[in-house]
């Protein structure tokens, strides 16, 4: 009866086992040589229209990064995926509250007529853990830092967008006022 009864739990908690899907390896090899370090993090291309060396083109684009909407918007979603990822990192760990409760009461005595002050103080504290069995919390966490990855890149991408079209209107305007005279 027990062996039985043993073999369907452990029946059961294989069949409820999560499994975790592997990344596939690249398989294509690219030479050290072809390699560069560029990106919105590298020095050069972060800042590239300072390149020109033209004081004006880098006041016109710094003033255009820091006051243009659609980069403050992007930053601001960065900054909210930021949050969304530490949210889901959370539910990975244990968490623990406290709590701490005061009531005051004034009551009068039946025997004497005085009154009667009582204080009264309650204290909790309560710690919990979620079993992550099937891997919802890492996929959230995952799925959070991904986001929080595509949002950044957005944001380089509109920092990129604001920069590049504030060059090519000073670049035209240099070019208009000179053939003008």
């Amino acid at each position: 009866m027990i062996r039985p009864v043993a073999l369907a739990i452990v029946l059961a908690l294989v069949g409820c086992q999560s499994a975790d899907v592997q990344r596939a390896q690249p398989t294509l090899t690219i030479p050290a040589a072809w390699r560069a370090d560029v990106g919105p993090a590298s020095p050069v291309e972060g800042v590239w229209w300072r390149n020109f060396h033209d004081s004006t083109l880098n006041q016109y684009v710094d003033q255009a990064l820091r006051y243009n909407s659609d980069v403050l918007i992007a930053r601001e979603r960065v900054n909210e995926y930021q949050a969304r990822a530490y949210a889901a990192d959370s539910s990975l760990f244990p968490s623990l509250d406290a709590s701490l409760t005061g009531t005051r009461a004034r009551t009068q005595s039946a025997a004497t007529g005085l009154p009667i002050h009582s204080t009264l103080y309650k204290g909790g504290l309560t710690a919990s853990y979620d079993v992550d069995i099937w891997g919802a919390n890492r996929s959230a966490a995952n799925a959070a830092g991904a986001s929080l990855e595509a949002q950044k890149a957005a944001a380089a991408a509109a920092n990129l967008s604001v920069a590049s079209s504030v060059a090519l209107a000073t670049s035209r305007c240099c070019r208009w006022m000179s053939s003008c005279g």
